[in-house]
């Protein structure tokens, strides 16, 4: 079984919300797309019609949770397997879309890219609830794989899934930005807590310390 594209904990995201709904998202409607594997890579998405530059392609669907309910979810996802969760900032609070379980929506199985990325993500608010939408950064040709950047930075993660490096990058010290903070510079996680959450914790830190747009994330609090 090839590995899974998506590792634990969430990628996250800061997206502007647009401020017009497109009927494609209110409708659910995924017409023009295709699943096709793509060897150690799994499933991913083409497009089997053109889409133009600005064209809503498709919505990222699943459960929408808090980051506390996806912090616990991940601790039970990583028991068992990895998870499809993304995260994202609404209303300067941050927000969660589970899409592990396996479902008919497409916008689960929609591959990473870096540098030549097709798609970008794009917030939407549908009744005061966020949505999170995938469209279309360049025009895009029928037959051609629909892509976004995940925002993957992790070593171990790039190491063991090569196609998550922008081309050619090397997972390496060099390939990360200044402000991301090293495993092996940070104390050990609690006994129990899950590493990779650990982690995390610290990268919206430095994320929003270096940004300037919060305090950033104590332990243990959603």
């Amino acid at each position: 079984m090839p590995p899974a594209r998506r590792r634990n904990p969430a990628r996250k995201r800061k997206a502007d919300t647009a401020p017009t709904v497109p009927t494609r998202l209110l409708t659910g409607a995924e017409d023009g797309l295709e699943v096709r594997h793509f060897g150690a890579k799994g499933r991913g998405v083409v497009a089997t019609r053109p889409f133009h530059k600005g064209e809503f392609i498709l919505e990222y669907k699943g459960d929408l949770v808090t980051r506390s309910e996806a912090n616990e979810r991940i601790k039970l996802y990583s028991l068992h397997d990895n998870s499809y969760i993304l995260e994202f900032k609404y209303k300067e609070k941050w927000m969660c879309i589970d899409a592990t379980a396996e479902t008919p929506h497409l916008g689960r199985l929609v591959n990473h890219a870096r540098g030549d990325e097709n798609l970008k993500l794009q917030l939407f608010a549908v009744d005061g609830q966020p949505r999170v939408g995938l469209v279309a950064k360049q025009d895009i040709q029928v037959g051609e794989e629909l892509t976004y950047d995940y925002a993957e930075w992790r070593r171990d993660v790039l190491r063991d899934m090569p196609w998550l490096k922008a081309k050619g990058a090397q997972p390496s010290a060099a390939a990360l930005p200044s402000w991301i903070p090293r495993v092996e510079d940070l104390p050990p996680p609690p006994p129990g807590y899950p590493p990779v959450i650990h982690y995390m914790r610290y990268v919206v830190r430095a994320y929003t310390s270096h940004f300037g747009i919060g305090s950033g994330t104590s332990e243990g609090s959603g």
